[in-house]
């Protein structure tokens, strides 16, 4: 099988909390995600994208295994 083309389907700044921090302290952190067909991609900042492709990151959470996903509720957990 040959690569399939990349295709962005939804990109855009999104609030993380961060791992470090007191018990019910952490900060909360802004990163610029990309979500392709391949990965879940993020950045310390926004990232050109206008070529059509996402640029490497060591942020990447691969998609091709996920077998199941769950909807959240839009309320902030933890």
């Amino acid at each position: 099988m040959g690569d399939a083309k990349v295709v962005i389907y939804h990109e855009g700044m999104i609030q993380k909390k961060s791992p470090k921090g007191l018990p019910g302290l952490h900060k909360w952190q802004s990163r610029y995600f990309v979500l392709t067909n391949k990965s879940l991609n993020y950045y310390k900042e926004k990232v050109d994208t206008s070529s059509g492709e996402a640029p490497t990151s060591h942020n990447v959470i691969p998609l091709m295994n996920i077998v199941k996903c769950e909807y959240l509720s839009d309320k902030k957990v933890g």
